[in-house]
This record gives C-alpha cells, structure tokens and sequence, in this order.
C-alpha cells in the first residue's frame, strides 16, 4: 500500500484489488464486494462435521497467510484481548497455497468464505466460533486512468465480483 500509488504513476500498476482499509486515499475506487471469514478443514477430518466450539477453534494447528512470514494476525491480537490464543503451526505468504494444505493435513484455516467455496469439493466449510468483522473489497486506479478506455475495460471486468452467487467467481476464474 505504501508504494502503490508511484507504482500506478510509473504505469507499473493499472488496478488494485484489495481491502477498503488499505486503500490509499489518492486513488479512485469502486466497491466489489463484502467478505465474511470461515473456518475450513479438510473432508473427513478427525474432529468431525460440526462447526468448532471456541475451545476446538484455539486448539487445532492453523495456516495462516502472511505477507511478512508472520505467524499471527488480527485474529491473534482479538484472541489475545480475550484471554485465549489459538496454535498457528504454518505461514504462509499466498491465500492460493492453503487449500492444498488444508486438504491433505489435519491443519484448519481462517479465510474469506467466497474464496473457501472454490475448493469446496476439497475443504468442508464452518461458520467461527467468535465474532469477526466483515471487510469490503475494492477496485483502486490512479485518477489519471479514469478516462483510460482500456482501464475503463479492466475495472468493469472485474466489476463482476459484486455479484451474489458464484457467477462472479466463475467470470473471474475465466479472466
């Protein structure tokens, strides 16, 4: 987020997708969509097809996605201020290495649900044991490509995502 801004002045960047919160300021955006986060474990995991109690959530091996290597997130830091932690055995730095983790190891994750869905026929999918916010994911351009046609052409390639059922996911996955 720090650079992206020069990144799009440089023509390094055309478009951003990311969370609202990390969005700089001096671009332009479009909102695409709100994310909820749920719990995936692998088809036929040991602890079974109900959805985790709090004490089941803390005390099963997590993967986590981090950009920095990091092995723990805001989730860490709402469990710390509650008095519990949960076990973040593996790190990661890209949300598409999970599923393949997940799926063949007794690990669990935390992620966006509309992601979890693609690999349903991998993962079994569970409503959180604790309250998490939603977050809201957006386009960002550089005010300089409003008027760009071809910009215009790629913003409203993804402006699919906002679409409630898989249609959206199923489009993106064809770009």
């Amino acid at each position: 987020p720090e650079t992206i801004v020069a990144r799009m002045e440089r023509d390094e960047v055309d478009l951003l997708l990311a969370s609202v919160s990390i969005i700089p300021n001096a671009l332009k955006t479009r909102p695409l969509s709100t994310e909820r986060y749920h719990m995936a474990q692998r088809k036929g995991h040991p602890r079974g097809q109900h959805p985790p109690s709090l004490d089941e959530y803390c005390d099963m091996k997590h993967v986590l996605v981090s950009t920095t290597g990091g092995f723990q997130s805001f989730i860490d830091t709402q469990r710390a201020e509650a008095g519990r932690q949960r076990s973040v055995s593996v790190s990661v730095p890209h949300y598409d290495l999970v599923p393949s983790i997940v799926a063949t190891t007794d690990y669990v994750c935390t992620l966006p649900i509309r992601f979890l869905k693609r690999f349903e026929d991998q993962i079994d999918i569970f409503p959180l044991p604790l309250t998490l916010p939603e977050f809201s994911i957006a386009q960002a351009w550089h005010p300089r490509s409003e008027a760009d046609s071809g910009n215009r052409w790629l913003r409203d390639q993804f402006s699919c995502l906002d679409q409630p059922n898989n249609e959206g996911t199923q489009r993106m996955a064809a770009i």
